[in-house]
């Protein structure tokens, strides 16, 4: 998209309310809104162009097509990532965090992610 008609949201954008400090590396747990929340504990990591779980060789940007939040109650908050795996088919990973503030973090960084910006 050209920047001539590239729009913008405002104060809507995140970006524009970023209060927290940049991270690219998470400790987050690999279970969704379905799942009980004593799930395995997982190390997410924004680096070298890819977003990888545990030492995964985990995705590009260009893999990642949605994303979905759940902020379900004062102690779930959860985030789908909606991605082509390597043979072209559609996966969705989970992510559980206890903290707000640690969920807002992993946004900003994976919003960072699929603009091509991977530093904190």
């Amino acid at each position: 998209m050209s920047a001539a008609l590239a729009g913008d949201m405002g104060r809507a954008d995140i970006q524009n309310r970023n209060d927290l400090p940049l991270k690219s590396e998470f400790n987050a747990l690999c279970v969704g809104p379905m799942d009980r929340w004593q799930g395995p504990e997982c190390v997410v990591r924004f680096e070298g162009g890819r977003m990888t779980v545990d030492g995964s060789k985990g995705i590009t940007r260009e893999q990642v097509k949605g994303l979905a939040f759940h902020w379900g109650s004062d102690v779930s908050k959860h985030i789908d990532v909606v991605y082509a795996t390597s043979e072209g088919k559609v996966s969705i990973a989970q992510f559980g965090f206890r903290y707000g503030n640690v969920a807002k973090q992993f946004i900003n960084a994976l919003v960072r992610f699929m603009s091509g910006d991977t530093q904190p």
